[in-house]
């Protein structure tokens, strides 16, 4: 497995990596970057309360990103049936975004994103799972267990802008990192046609 490299473009395995749409429709992943820039988001599973914490941290931010001309797409890696309890679950039907799965794992691994029982049930994580339970948050399996997430900015050349792996199951990304990074490709970008 080749890695992902921030100013490289990404490797072959991972643009040949392969999701399912909700409809279970096999998609390669070079695909979603030949129209412009993509926001991928990898959530550890549909079920998680990591999940969770991702996602809220990341929604407010949806329609603003899409604005900014780029296109978001949330890959989960349970069953194809669980895409839609996930949308209704965090109210992303009205929301410029698009979610897969990947249960095979095949793109995390591409990805270079972490999957690890001890992280997953760890001592960390029956704090983070504590502290989960006491905002509501809710936890069932929808997916592998051991994997985590992670974000990833990939340009319309296929070269990776931003990227981060999610380091415990309730760790993100810090969607104002992800935002400060947009603006500042957004910025590169419009100059160089300058």
């Amino acid at each position: 497995m080749d890695t992902l490299t921030l100013g490289k473009k990404v490797p072959d395995s991972f643009t040949d990596a392969q999701i399912l749409n909700e409809s279970g429709e096999k998609i390669n992943m070079g695909i979603f970057w030949q129209s412009g820039p993509v926001l991928f988001v990898f959530v550890r599973h549909f079920g998680c309360f990591g999940c969770a914490t991702q996602m809220k941290a990341i929604s407010p931010r949806i329609n603003e990103i899409s604005k900014l001309g780029i296109r978001i797409a949330i890959i989960g890696n349970g069953e194809v049936r669980y895409i839609e309890g996930f949308k209704e679950r965090f109210q992303l039907y009205n929301l410029p975004v698009e979610i897969y799965t990947d249960p095979s794992l095949n793109v995390y691994t591409q990805a270079g994103l972490t999957r690890s029982f001890m992280i997953a049930f760890g001592p960390t994580t029956w704090y983070e799972r504590i502290i989960a339970l006491s905002k509501g948050l809710s936890n069932k399996n929808q997916g592998d267990h051991g994997q985590m997430g992670g974000t990833m900015l990939i340009d319309e050349a296929g070269a990776v802008e931003f990227y981060y792996q999610n380091k415990t199951v309730a760790n993100h990304s810090d969607p104002t990192e992800i935002m400060d990074t947009i603006y500042k490709f957004i910025g590169k970008r419009n100059k160089d046609k300058i």
